[in-house]
């Protein structure tokens, strides 16, 4: 879950490092790094902290040389620590390696080399990278033939970036984890995501597992780690602008993301309906089919249930990834597994992917072009959602799930009456990402910060609401939330419910009435998010219905929630503690 970058070219290296690792910093900030080489000496400065915080302290930029390689941490093997922070070297201090990853082999391996008179500084498995590559190059092997070597020693996936004193290159591979190389007129960069060098080029090029790369100025050299085998890997173009992939004015990340839901729905709203339609036909041939996915993925599953059984004839099951695992019997050829995922690299869904493969249909449902998953399915469909920096999820949920929605609108041959929702679904986002709602919900944040815990209440369709809503606030506030259907509240969390607790309930009809009735006798503080206000509510925030889009709707105040409450409580919504975007680890 670490975000990793190179650079190799005509342009120094360490300032256009240091604007990727700002950019790569949703992977983790637990500390940060940047090794710069020239002919003779190797440069390196790192530290715990945030980018910004360790560059005003080491001052990065002034870093020389025209070569570099660049570490934001999200700490798993070791402390967050100086010590621990990449880049790593090797014991003469030649060979710089960021790593993103777990080696799990690594005690052997560490224990191997501590006998030959290799000393350890930190606590990582990383380290052992340059370690192993100067093993062998104290044998007598040149750099590509030792780091081919290496990296066949290990077990565990991995992206990885090696450059050494007097190379004028970069060595680069992967395996199971990102990487992906942009193609420049003033040189070449390998990262753990475009985002981090697409100011600098829409060129991309997808690397796939166990590729091995030799970086230089101006070309590259693509190899199969196991027989060195030459690869062809062609160079494509991404749609974003790197326009995108700033903050435009906003504070933060998260409140830009979240008024961009305008612009996907949008789009998927002119999209081309054949794809959709294709996507429909995939599920129309199928006995069954399974919805997986995780966290915010996972909620847009049982959010789109809902709308397929309203709309259609056609049940799905949404499933954790994680647990698909339980359900492999039932699988077969006529089964279609659907994986969600925004970044494409969520280890539990590859991992679930990989336990079905061959024994049934797979289609990925992804934001990012070209990520593992892309590469594990029988068919892709983009989200289009344009890139989502903030850790938290917020337009990807509303991409996933009104994509969803054509879907089961189109098993019907309805797709007509599925884009006239999204276009009314347009209107009300606009009025709900308005000055006036968010000065409403930043109304509504000051009233509740100080609470320890927040209950979230929606029957049916709007359950799955709730549960991205707690989610959401639990996420960015670290206030304890916690989403439940109306009927489950007299089965236990009732008896949490005192004075003045922040309960929010997310009301379709009435079906829900009895329940905030039960929280106002134990004088509960409600609030109603509905499009009519309720003599119950202590606090209304008025959200028009879109029918079967309400997950959507109804979601969004939530989100200006969950950022107004990080925001008000001090914290950075952008980069919540021990999170990261992509959950690259199982």
């Amino acid at each position: 879950m670490c975000g990793i970058i190179g650079y190799v070219g005509n342009k120094k290296a360490a300032p256009i490092l240091l604007e990727g690792l700002r950019l790569l910093a949703y992977r983790g900030y637990d500390s940060c790094g940047i090794a710069t080489s020239t002919i003779d000496e190797l440069h390196v400065k790192k530290d715990v902290g945030e980018v910004e915080k360790v560059d005003a302290k080491l001052d990065f930029s002034q870093m020389p040389g025209f070569l570099g390689i660049a570490h934001s941490r999200w700490a798993s093997v070791g402390r967050v620590t100086k010590a621990n922070a990449h880049p790593h070297l090797d014991c003469k201090k030649g060979i710089a390696v960021v790593h993103n990853g777990t080696i799990t082999n690594y005690p052997k391996l560490k224990k191997m080399l501590e006998r030959k008179g290799h000393v350890f500084i930190s606590e990582t498995d990383s380290e052992i990278i340059p370690h192993l590559i100067e093993d062998f190059m104290n044998s007598g092997r040149d750099l590509k033939s030792a780091a081919v070597n290496a990296l066949k020693m290990i077990e565990g996936d991995y992206s990885v970036l090696v450059i050494m004193k007097g190379f004028d290159g970069i060595i680069a591979s992967r395996r199971g984890l990102p990487l992906v190389l942009g193609v420049a007129s003033h040189g070449m960069f390998a990262a753990s995501d475009i985002p981090a060098f697409l100011k600098h080029t829409k060129k991309v090029v997808y690397l796939q597992d166990n590729d091995f790369v030799v970086l230089k100025p101006s070309n590259f050299s693509v190899f199969n780690l196991f027989d060195m085998k030459k690869a062809r890997r062609r160079v494509d173009s991404v749609d974003w602008r790197a326009s995108e992939i700033g903050k435009k004015g906003f504070e933060h990340y998260m409140l830009k993301e979240i008024g961009e839901q305008l612009g996907v729905v949008k789009r998927l709203e002119r999209s081309d309906p054949s794809e959709i339609k294709s996507f429909a036909r995939f599920l129309k041939n199928a006995d069954e089919t399974f919805l997986v996915g995780c966290g915010t993925s996972y909620n847009a599953c049982l959010a789109a249930k809902y709308v397929f059984l309203r709309v259609s004839d056609f049940r799905i099951n949404p499933i954790l990834a994680s647990e698909l695992v339980n359900y492999l019997r039932f699988i077969t050829r006529k089964t279609v597994v659907v994986a969600l995922s925004q970044s494409g690299e969520t280890a539990d869904v590859l991992d679930a992917l990989k336990k079905v493969k061959g024994k049934c249909k797979t289609i990925g449902v992804v934001n990012v072009k070209g990520s593992s998953l892309t590469r594990q399915v029988d068919k892709t469909f983009l989200l289009n959602a344009g890139p989502e920096l903030a850790v938290a999820s917020t337009k990807v949920y509303a991409a996933q799930v009104c994509f969803l929605s054509m879907v089961a609108y189109s098993l019907e041959n309805n797709y007509n009456e599925g884009k006239k929702n999204l276009n009314y679904l347009w209107n009300v986002i606009y009025y709900l990402t308005s000055r006036t709602m968010k000065n409403r919900i930043k109304e509504l944040a000051f009233k509740i910060k100080n609470t320890s815990s927040i209950f979230l209440v929606g029957n049916d369709s709007l359950y799955p609401t709730a549960l991205e809503a707690a989610l959401k606030i639990k996420e960015v506030s670290y206030i304890h939330a916690e989403g439940l259907v109306g009927s489950e509240l007299k089965h236990g969390p009732l008896a949490l419910i005192e004075k003045g607790t922040p309960c929010i309930f997310f009301v379709e009809d009435e079906s829900i009435l009895a329940a905030i009735a039960e929280v106002k006798a134990r004088k509960g503080y409600v609030i109603g998010v509905s499009p009519k206000n309720n003599s119950f509510f202590d606090f209304w925030i008025k959200v028009p219905s879109v029918e079967n889009l309400n997950s959507i709707v109804q979601m969004i105040p939530m989100q200006l929630l969950a950022y107004e409450l990080s925001v008000i409580r001090g914290f950075n919504p952008d980069k919540p503690r021990n999170l990261a975007k992509s959950v690259t680890v199982k």
